[in-house]
């Protein structure tokens, strides 16, 4: 699937990369999730950023989709 097209696309698509991404923050100490390295970005930062992105522009795809 290259890229979701409705929600429960998204939602797949989306549970199918956190289960990638979860074994690999569990190797992290809890500690450097939230530490801001030198460009200001933090782990943390880019998950929320990463997850957050689709969200909005899938909401509004579907705001256009329901007229």
């Amino acid at each position: 699937m290259l890229a979701a097209t409705n929600k429960t696309d998204l939602l797949a698509v989306t549970e199918k990369e956190f289960a990638k991404l979860v074994p690999l923050l569990d190797d992290l100490g809890a500690d450097l999730i939230p530490h801001s390295f030198d460009d200001g970005w933090s782990i943390k930062d880019v998950i929320a950023l990463r997850t957050i992105a689709p969200l909005r522009n899938l909401s509004g795809r579907l705001r256009v989709w329901a007229g």
